[in-house]
């Protein structure tokens, strides 16, 4: 499966995790990329969890689901099958 190019450093970031749960700020996640997150990141969970978007089944694929916490700012990626 071809890894979307914006999102490989995230990808890459995720693959190299040993936790299971990565918690990455908003920030964090722009200065993994080193670019800017659309405003739909930022106000809509479903940014970070439909699979209709290539950059979603690119986690999923390396094992990684995502929750999006609006109010702190922050996206939770957690192993699957880990809780």
């Amino acid at each position: 499966m071809p890894m979307p190019s914006v999102y490989q450093p995230l990808l890459d970031h995720l693959a190299a995790v040993e936790e299971h749960t990565a918690i990455l700020t908003l920030m964090e996640i722009e200065d993994i990329l080193d670019a800017a997150l659309p405003p739909s990141a930022i106000t809509s969970g479903g940014y970070w969890l439909s699979a209709h978007h290539s950059y979603v089944r690119a986690w999923r694929a390396l094992g990684w689901s995502a929750h999006f916490n609006r109010r702190r700012g922050v996206v939770v990626f957690t192993r699957d099958g880990e809780e």
